[in-house]
């Protein structure tokens, strides 16, 4: 099948790079405080808007990005722990 992509080494050790980060993800959003936990559930895994979680959970807007954004910093600095060679993606910067 020639539209089949071969696989080298390197995709193969880039690919177990990526589940390691998966796990240790999903093992860190675990251990978040609950609040955080479940403002980034409802936001990452519903695919809801913050105004949208802030109603659910009778919270302010800002108190729900204040929330994500403590859950966010604190999962980086996991990630970052546990993988310190990893370099996340960074968007390029806009001109």
């Amino acid at each position: 099948m020639e539209h089949l992509r071969t696989f080298t080494k390197m995709d193969f050790r880039r690919e177990r790079k990526i589940r390691q980060v998966f796990q240790s993800l999903r093992a860190s959003v675990c251990e978040l405080p609950y609040g955080e936990m479940a403002v980034v559930y409802m936001r990452f895994w519903e695919d809801r808007s913050t105004d949208d979680i802030a109603q659910e959970l009778e919270l302010s807007a800002g108190f729900v990005e204040r929330l994500l954004n403590s859950a966010l910093e604190r999962l980086k600095g996991a990630l970052l722990h546990l993988h310190p060679d990893y370099i996340p993606y960074q968007a390029p910067k806009c001109a």
